[in-house]
């Protein structure tokens, strides 16, 4: 039931976005604690259709969430923003992570990942978790952008 209103909320949000909609817009999944999860509505499949290619930015929205993520991680400048690649299977129930770029607030990238793995690494996504939100809503972005009947 808890999918079916999370869906329901994304699919609202989706119709009232839509006609001030560009492609290059981010469609905006939650925010707390300084921090803006968004997934671009761009979204591809590869592998024949079988797996969805989906962009997610992390946005780190106040100074104290910048101070904190770049703390935690290592790195000596702050950081405004994480774009990440994820790669669904067509069920959205399993995943793994593509590509990951940090940026600082200057918009140079910080650091650079790749998963040279990624074809063979592939997660069951948990319930409850960022990961299940994002697919979630990434399904829905992609089924009203392809077939908008």
């Amino acid at each position: 039931m808890k999918r079916f209103f999370r869906t329901l909320v994304a699919l609202v949000a989706l119709l009232v976005a839509a006609p001030t909609t560009l492609a290059a817009d981010w469609f905006d999944i939650i925010s707390v604690g300084g921090e803006t999860i968004a997934v671009n509505p761009d979204i591809q499949t590869s592998d024949k259709g079988k797996t969805f290619l989906v962009w997610v930015r992390n946005s780190f929205d106040v100074p104290e969430a910048r101070a904190e993520y770049s703390r935690d991680r290592g790195y000596s400048k702050p950081v405004a923003y994480k774009l990440t690649l994820y790669k669904f299977t067509d069920d959205w129930k399993k995943f793994n992570i593509v590509q990951v770029s940090v940026y600082g607030e200057d918009g140079v990238p910080i650091d650079q990942y790749t998963n040279d793995a990624a074809s063979t690494e592939i997660y069951d996504i948990t319930s409850g978790t960022p990961t299940e939100m994002i697919a979630e809503n990434a399904k829905v972005i992609y089924e009203i952008t392809t077939n908008p009947e």
